[in-house]
């Protein structure tokens, strides 16, 4: 895979949290050593220049933790804004009032992943382990929707909440969300005292995912994260859906995505716990090349047991934190995946990562693009690409103007960010 670049880089600024949710990965909570390994504002700057010259364009989620604990988050991610970062802050919501939510947006912030477990505020409460989580969490919601900021609504995929996905969803796109993101529990972390779903309650659940994806287009996107089988299922029902196309490829983790941790140290993903590296000896662009476990994540032949021989491996792959978390074994099959060695049999079925997932819009202009613009917008994620491509293309509608430039990419950029202009 040598056309692998991180689109999305996921970054644990602390692992200090006010909550003590049951499925958290990073085992993340108030432990004063906490605070201890976490980089300085400057080491962030440094590694946000790290990232900008392996991809300026790419996602950056800042996240815990609790990352609303860190006093400049907003240094952070103004600093990553105004190089180009889509910046985006993933959070609990129960620290985010009306005036941070506003500092965030005017550091440059784009959106607030906000996590919701339930829509009983007790059974949202217990999950989070504190009680007046869920009251939290509803006025985290008010202050994104006051601030202007882009909502995603994140949900942990569990058996005891596995009834109400199709309420969360409504819930989500009734608050104006962009997208509701379904994370198939992984078992890491404290979350290895809970259970996962069963094979056949995943399958059950991608049909569900599959529906709601359909009641919600064109309003709100709704993705299934850790759960790559759900590629292979839409596939097997006709490959109609831009998720389909926007999400190919499988597991994302080494291929076009990576985590920080809050001391520096480099992972596949957030739920693999194997370092390439550590930012404090060596560069993002070393560890990202060079590192071990992303050299060996990336050569799908090394692929065991069922995942070996699937015709679905390139589109799908199995999620490879679950194989480690279920096998021991990075490479192993997916305990996860419910389809019959029958099916799974025959030639390797591929889908080229081609549609621009969210467009679709029918009306207006055609507009061309500029071959530097359109290079810059295949550095945007996926899934975010065709919401920027509408943006781009009104813009330039508006001025009049039949074609996307460079420069419009730049200028928009800024007015977004308030940034200075500048000429990059």
């Amino acid at each position: 895979m040598s056309d692998a670049a991180p689109y999305i880089v996921s970054w644990n600024l602390t692992r200090r949290c006010n909550l003590a949710c049951a499925h958290c990965y990073l085992d993340a909570g108030t432990r004063r050593a906490a605070a201890q390994e976490e980089m300085g504002t400057d080491a962030c700057r440094d590694v946000i220049d790290q990232i900008c010259a392996i991809n300026p364009h790419a996602l950056l989620i800042l996240t815990g933790g609790e990352p609303l604990l860190r006093y400049d988050l907003e240094e952070i991610a103004d600093h990553a804004g105004g190089k180009g970062l889509w910046v985006v802050v993933g959070t609990n919501g129960t620290l985010l009032h009306r005036e941070r939510a506003g500092q965030l947006k005017a550091a440059g912030v784009k959106g607030v992943g906000l996590s919701i477990g339930s829509l009983d505020r007790d059974r949202h409460d217990a999950f989070r382990g504190r009680p007046g989580a869920w009251a939290g969490a509803m006025e985290g919601l008010a202050a994104v929707a006051d601030a202007g900021l882009e909502l995603a609504v994140q949900v942990t995929v569990t058996p005891w909440n596995l009834a109400e996905l199709a309420s969360l969803a409504d819930f989500a796109a009734d608050r104006g969300a962009r997208a509701i993101n379904f994370y198939f529990l992984v078992c890491t972390g404290r979350g290895e005292e809970q259970v996962a779903l069963s094979p056949a309650e995943a399958e059950r659940s991608y049909a569900l995912l599959y529906g709601l994806q359909r009641r919600h287009a064109g309003r709100m996107q709704v993705q299934a994260k850790c759960a790559p089988q759900y590629q292979r299922f839409i596939h097997r029902q006709g490959g109609a859906s831009p998720h389909l196309h926007a999400f190919a490829g499988g597991c994302p983790a080494a291929v076009h995505y990576c985590r920080i941790g809050p001391g520096g140290d480099v992972t596949p993903c957030p739920y693999i716990p194997l370092s390439g590296g550590n930012l404090r000896q060596a560069s993002l662009a070393q560890i990202w090349s060079q590192g071990e476990v992303f050299v060996r994540l990336r050569d799908r032949t090394r692929l065991g047991g069922r995942c070996s021989d699937c015709r679905y491996r390139a589109l799908c792959s199995g999620c490879r934190a679950r194989a480690l978390a279920d096998r021991g074994d990075l490479m192993a099959e997916d305990p996860a995946c419910a389809l019959p060695a029958a099916d799974a049999a025959g030639a390797v079925i591929a889908v080229a990562a081609t549609a621009l997932y969210g467009s679709g819009e029918a009306g207006g202009a055609v507009i061309a693009w500029e071959p530097e613009a359109l290079e810059s917008l295949e550095r945007i994620p996926p899934f975010v690409r065709g919401m920027v491509r509408r943006r781009l293309e009104r813009f330039a509608a508006e001025r009049g103007a039949a074609t996307v430039t460079r420069a419009m990419m730049v200028e928009i950029r800024d007015r977004m960010t308030g940034a200075a202009p500048r000429d990059r």
